[in-house]
């Protein structure tokens, strides 16, 4: 049975999410996005949506009312991704997994429902990722690494083996996170960091050594 996708977010974190979905259908995925959620898009947005080919179909009251739909969060904040998903699970919705075809997904990877995996990704053996989390182009997971929910690696970010990252913390590009650390609940590591010790739920580090 062909999945039916909507995307939430017309900015560019879901137009990026589409062309994730566009990609799958291009490799065979049985899959249909039937277009766009947004509250508040901007005329820009809108366009660029419309030339894609796609429509915006209403705001997110509207799409908690839908049904037989996967959602997949076009958004990059954790907080707002966290808060969002709290309403699909009260509506019965379901989180669309999405994986394009150019990353590497290991067999014994579990993906939980709304995890989109960028092109070039690579993700090893006996990993976990929470919901709606989200691993941006050419991200690197090391084995044994446990993720929580809605979690952002951000491009070219490397996690290396057994970590454990906590729910909602967003990673940035370029950083590296060495291997068998802890990133606490809602942490924030800066762009560029190198992460040599456990992060505290809630804390920014940034650096390197980041601190």
């Amino acid at each position: 049975m062909t999945r039916r996708v909507a995307i939430l977010g017309m900015g560019g974190h879901g137009r990026e999410c589409l062309f994730i979905a566009r990609s799958m259908i291009a490799a065979g995925a049985d899959i249909q996005v039937v277009g766009f959620y947004d509250d508040g898009p901007s005329d820009d947005d809108l366009a660029r949506v419309a030339a894609l080919g796609y429509p915006h179909l209403g705001t997110f009251p509207d799409l908690l009312v839908q049904r037989d739909l996967e959602v997949c969060l076009g958004v990059g904040a954790p907080s707002v991704r966290w808060r969002l998903d709290q309403l699909l699970l009260e509506a019965g919705l379901a989180g669309a997994v999405l994986v394009h075809p150019d990353s590497t997904v290991g067999d014994d990877v579990a993906l939980s429902e709304g995890c989109v995996i960028f092109p070039g990704a690579r993700l090893t053996t006996n990993i976990q990722l929470g919901r709606h989390t989200h691993l941006h182009p050419n991200v690197t997971v090391g084995h044994d690494t446990v993720m929580g929910d809605y979690v952002s690696i951000n491009p070219s970010a490397s996690v290396s083996g057994g970590c454990t990252v906590g729910r909602g913390a967003f990673v940035g590009a370029g950083s590296l996170v060495l291997q068998g650390l802890t990133l606490g609940e809602s942490c924030v590591v800066g762009g560029a960091a190198c992460v040599v010790r456990d992060v505290a739920p809630g804390a920014l580090v940034k650096g390197v050594p980041a601190r």
